[in-house]
């Protein structure tokens, strides 16, 4: 290293944002342009989960959940597409936001996993083996629960709110 400092600016992309309480943040390459778009996510709000295009921060909507802090980036079919996986606040739904062929329209939200304690903070490792796919998430209280969920691509859709 040269000794050189990264300089960095400060941009508003988006100085009303769609949600509140914004505790979900991505970086991620959404509509495969090679180029890192944003995500960003909050717990309330209407269309409270959005992307934003590189460069001219353009929003799009994803959908509408009461999102808890944190989600992560898997691509849980065979299309390779980026998906979104995060937590509700208020109940125990993991979610999988599934990515479409054009990333501008809603994407198709899953209910992948309903079984254990509400507060989703993490979620790590996606595998896939002939159409069989696992991720591990980890629950709040009463204790950090961990759980392999089997999914498949197959499985019927449930569309985010319009």
């Amino acid at each position: 290293m040269s000794g050189r400092l990264v300089e960095f600016r400060h941009v508003v992309i988006d100085p009303h944002p769609a949600g509140t309480f914004n505790d979900l943040t991505l970086i991620l390459d959404v509509n495969g342009d090679g180029y890192s778009d944003i995500v960003i996510g909050g717990l309330k709000g209407e269309d409270n989960l959005v992307w934003y295009g590189w460069p001219t921060w353009r929003r799009h909507v994803i959908g509408s959940a009461p999102l808890e802090a944190g989600g992560a980036v898997f691509a849980l079919n065979p299309d390779g597409r980026p998906g979104i996986v995060a937590g509700e606040m208020q109940s125990n739904h993991l979610y999988w936001w599934e990515n479409q062929p054009d990333p501008r329209a809603h994407w198709t939200r899953r209910v992948i996993e309903d079984r254990i304690s509400a507060n989703y903070h993490d979620q790590a490792s996606a595998q896939h083996r002939q159409h069989q796919y696992n991720a591990h998430a980890s629950g709040q209280a009463p204790l950090h629960v961990s759980s392999s969920l089997r999914l498949s691509y197959r499985s019927s859709p449930k569309k985010s709110a319009a």
